[in-house]
């Protein structure tokens, strides 16, 4: 059984109710962190040698308010890697979350579709660009009273392997969210659980990407400077 956490008419439809129009509102932020040591440490930049192969992606929801307590209901975004750098043709796999159990609306069947220097992280069936397509990955969770076990608050909701093919540069990975139809500016839906029962609440979400360097090795570091300044030497 699914309650509605007015994430969008999509979301709202697929789990069959109506959403409330009150809401408390919560200040929050979403930040994309990296790891190259498989998991063990994690940064909002990194770098990295040029022989690396991949490194870990992962988004932190977080969430505050003055006097409420609430545990997250759920959110639904495209995940974006942009190279600042030029061409690339990285890929990405491993999709899942930290939190297993969590359901992610429509079944947990992902893909990676390259749009130029963007690469798109979404369901199998979306495969327009970032943010204009018919579907999103959507993490969701039970309210307390049908589910007291997932409390954590930051909490991560989706992570992936970054799968690097060599070329030097900076990578930012980050998404791009839905905004609720209800609550423009506040894409993430948070239960908030007060006198016995829970209520709905909508959260901002500062956003701040992941950024991954990919440093070249020496003897290319060097073989590019003599390159950029060979003609300086003919002039």
């Amino acid at each position: 059984m699914r309650v509605c956490v007015g994430l969008s008419a999509t979301v709202a439809a697929a789990m069959g109710r109506v959403c409330l129009a009150q809401f408390t509102p919560f200040d929050g932020t979403a930040q994309w962190q990296a790891s190259s040591d498989g998991g063990v440490s994690w940064a909002p930049s990194i770098a990295v040698p040029q022989s690396t192969a991949s490194v870990l992606v992962r988004l932190r929801l977080e969430w505050s308010h003055p006097t409420e307590h609430a545990i997250l209901a759920g959110t639904q975004f495209d995940v974006v890697v942009h190279s600042l750098s030029g061409g690339f043709s990285d890929s990405a796999s491993a999709f899942g979350s930290e939190n297993p159990v969590w359901p992610y609306l429509g079944g947990a069947n992902f893909a990676a579709t390259r749009f130029g220097d963007l690469l798109k992280i979404d369901r199998t069936t979306d495969t327009q660009p970032p943010g204009f397509g018919p579907n999103w990955i959507i993490p969701i969770q039970d309210p307390y009273e049908m589910d007291p076990t997932h409390l954590e608050n930051p909490t991560f909701v989706f992570q992936y392997r970054l799968d690097l093919d060599g070329t030097p540069g900076v990578r930012e990975a980050s998404c791009v969210f839905s905004n609720s139809v209800n609550h423009p500016g506040r894409p993430i839906a948070l239960w908030v659980h007060t006198a016995g029962f829970s209520t709905s609440g909508y959260a901002t979400a500062a956003l701040t990407p992941a950024t991954i360097t990919v440093v070249p090795a020496p003897g290319c570091a060097a073989l590019m400077l003599a390159t950029f300044m060979a003609p300086r030497r003919r002039r």
